[in-house]
């Protein structure tokens, strides 16, 4: 029994882009909401010191609350060549890659400046990310919740605009990671439907 349990947690975490919807559910971040996007790759081996880089994607929300909030976006970093948890902590610690989520829904635009090593570089917003490292045996990933100013998402359909750039600090070619992210929702007025 045990080792079927391995097997499959370890195959799970193999295909965790894939399976994110069972991942966020089972973990508890995910809240009667139903979230797509198009997850975004960005290799570091590739970016020199100084260099900026930019990426978007589209995230779409599906609820029939008439009064949701946006609390939170949940970015999860997968490092894809690490070997211990103790170089997983060192890439952190020396990557210095500074992104900044440009959040857009229903035409507002909220900017969220982040590190990867999990503190803030705009201190005025007065939220600290929180880390969490799951043990996993087929790579060390990481996510990160950042706090933003909510929006009331409506009716139907939303679809939100994350644009993600930023400036590589500390080149490495063994580390590639892929970020992936999804709104945290909270009910409103009614109680949200999930989309199956």
């Amino acid at each position: 029994m045990l080792l079927v349990l391995l097997i499959f947690i370890a195959g799970t975490a193999v295909a965790w882009q894939e399976n994110w919807k069972w991942f966020m559910k089972t973990t508890g971040m995910v809240k009667k909401a139903e979230v797509t996007w198009e997850p975004v790759i960005i290799n570091l081996g590739e970016l020199y010191a100084g260099q900026e880089f930019i990426a978007s994607t589209t995230v779409e929300i599906t609820s029939t609350c008439v009064n949701v909030s946006v609390t939170n976006i949940v970015m999860v970093i997968e490092y894809a060549y690490t070997a211990t948890y103790k170089e997983a902590e060192r890439y952190l610690e020396e990557c210095f890659v500074n992104l900044i989520f440009n959040i857009t829904i229903n035409g507002n635009t909220t900017t969220v400046p982040i590190i990867l090593n999990g503190k803030f570089n705009d201190q005025s917003l007065r939220v600290d990310p929180h880390w969490e490292y799951l043990n996993t045996s087929a790579g060390y990933p990481y996510y990160i919740t950042v706090g933003f100013p909510s929006y009331e998402i409506y009716y139907g359909k939303q679809t939100a605009y994350v644009v993600v750039y930023g400036q590589a600090g500390y080149p490495d070619e063994d580390l590639i990671f892929g970020i992936c992210w999804y709104l945290e929702i909270t009910p409103g007025t009614k109680n949200v439907t999930t989309t199956s």
